[in-house]
C-alpha cells in the first residue's frame, strides 16, 4: 500500500443499460485514509460508479486503477485481491442462517473430509466480531432476527 498514489481511481468511466446512459465520463480519485461522499440526484450514476469500482458490474469504457494498477479488464478479481468491497443499502445477509454462518460464507472451517466443522463456526465468528470490537451480537442468532443496526454491522464485518 502506497499513500502517495491514489488508492482507487475511476477515469472517464461510462456504463449504459440498454438505451439508458447510467454513467457518462465518471471520475473519482480517493487516496488511502480519505473519506468521500457521492452526492447527486437519482439517476446521476452514483450507484453505478460504486458497483463498477467494487467489481459488481463492468465499465463499458474508461479506466479503473486500484493502488496504481490498471485493473480495467479485471476489476472484480482486482477488487477482491486489493480488498475493495461494497456494502449496499440492500443487505446481502442470509436471514435464515446464523450470524456465524453469514460471517464465514465461502470460508467455512473444514476438516480433512472437507465437511464443515459446525462447532468451529461460532468460535471463528466470535473472533471476527471481537477483532473489530463488536459486542452484543450472538453468533448463534439468526441474522434475520437481529435489529437493522446489528445486521448492518454484520454486513460490514462480513466484508472485512
Amino acid at each position: 500500500m502506497n499513500d502517495t498514489k491514489p488508492a482507487i481511481e475511476a477515469i472517464d468511466v461510462t456504463r449504459s443499460f440498454g438505451g439508458v446512459h447510467a454513467l457518462t465520463a465518471g471520475n473519482l480519485t480517493a487516496h488511502f485514509g480519505e473519506v468521500h461522499a457521492l452526492v447527486g440526484e437519482n439517476g446521476a450514476g452514483k450507484s453505478t460508479l460504486i458497483k463498477i469500482l467494487g467489481g459488481v458490474i463492468k465499465p463499458e469504457s474508461g479506466t479503473i486503477r486500484i493502488d496504481g494498477e490498471d485493473v480495467t479488464d479485471a476489476v472484480a478479481a482486482a477488487a477482491r485481491r486489493h480488498r475493495v468491497g461494497t456494502v449496499f443499502q440492500e443487505l446481502t445477509l442470509f436471514p435464515w442462517m446464523t450470524v456465524a454462518e453469514n460471517l464465514v460464507v465461502g470460508a467455512e472451517p473444514r476438516g480433512a473430509s472437507r465437511l464443515i466443522h459446525r462447532r468451529r463456526l461460532a468460535t471463528q465468528a466470535q473472533a471476527v466480531l471481537e477483532r473489530y470490537d463488536v459486542h452484543g451480537i450472538d453468533p448463534y442468532a439468526l441474522a434475520g432476527s437481529l435489529p437493522l443496526a446489528q445486521r448492518q454491522i454484520l454486513e460490514i464485518r462480513k466484508l472485512l
